[in-house]
């Protein structure tokens, strides 16, 4: 059901000049087929030249009818390549591109359909040294959303911006369970070493003509609702939330703390100055705080 074709010379100077060429072979009447999936075409192309550590590369991918238990897929075309100086220094950054776009996205899943759509393009540009990549931008543009990224990562390292924009939450609706709708700007300040398993993010993020379908819910919001503060993982396991704030026009949530799998505390305090807002019926304000305790499995709370 493939080819795969291996060409040209590794010298005894681990300096290559090779080609490689995979094919997906027709064995069902002009497609391909393994188990339960079926491809129309699938073929990848890529040129290794120049030292093995620093090589040159130029890689295509291109795939047509992709058809899959999680889905269907019409077109993907995809290019990734490393332009090294001839003459740079071993330890040299490597600067590389990338780009991949699909088009007739289906999932199987409707929901799923509704918040992917039916296309997306991948575009990347950056230098690679060391096992981080430096990502001068990087960005995910699909049916739906918006999402972009620059800074440093890798294992050793996790530096940079993450923002997403998303212009209808309607799409994403499904997926939560919930009659969603507005309009969603986040941005994320990551930090971190992630082989530790220590990553943190400081989000600043707002939607605007927000709703949910829960009338005390949506009350309370009153079509806006802003997320700061700061969530991160810890370098044993669990988790850690820092003055995250979430915030609509007439309520607001606070929370504080961490927990892992020896032990929670985190501290959660709701304010809600007019109950109107939630239910025409209540009158006054209201107001609390709720220790979340136990551990990551365990969970449980306190509440004043």
């Amino acid at each position: 059901t493939r080819r795969l074709t291996v060409q040209g010379t590794l010298a005894p100077d681990q300096v290559a000049n090779l080609t490689v060429s995979a094919r997906a072979l027709d064995n069902a009447g002009g497609k391909t087929s393994a188990g339960k999936v079926a491809i129309g075409k699938l073929a990848f192309d890529a040129s290794v030249k120049g030292p093995i550590l620093r090589p040159r590369i130029d890689a295509t991918l291109d795939a047509v009818d992709i058809d899959a238990p999680q889905g269907r897929l019409k077109t993907l075309t995809a290019r990734f390549a490393t332009t090294p100086a001839d003459h740079a220094a071993k330890t040299a950054p490597i600067p590389f591109t990338a780009h991949a776009q699909a088009a007739g996205v289906a999932p199987t899943d409707p929901a799923l359909a509704r918040a992917l759509g039916t296309s997306f393009t991948l575009d990347a540009a950056g230098s690679a040294n060391n096992g981080v990549a430096d990502v001068r931008n990087a960005r995910l543009t699909t049916s739906t959303a918006n999402i972009a990224f620059t800074g440093r990562i890798g294992e050793p390292e996790l530096h940079g911006r993450l923002t997403v924009h998303a212009s209808d939450l309607t799409r994403f609706g499904d997926l939560a369970g919930l009659k969603l709708a507005g309009v969603l700007d986040l941005s994320a300040s990551l930090s971190g070493v992630p082989k530790d398993g220590h990553i943190e993010a400081v989000l600043d993020g707002r939607a605007d003509k927000f709703a949910t379908g829960i009338a005390a819910i949506d009350g309370l919001a009153g079509g806006r609702l802003t997320l700061t503060g700061s969530i991160g993982t810890l370098p044993h396991g669990g988790y850690r939330v820092g003055n995250l704030r979430l915030t609509g026009r007439h309520a607001s949530s606070r929370a504080d703390g961490e927990a892992t799998a020896d032990g929670a505390g985190i501290n959660v305090q709701l304010a809600i100055p007019e109950l109107k807002y939630a239910d025409k019926r209540l009158t006054g304000a209201a107001s609390g705080k709720r220790r979340l305790t136990g551990s990551v499995l365990n969970p449980d709370a306190d509440i004043d």
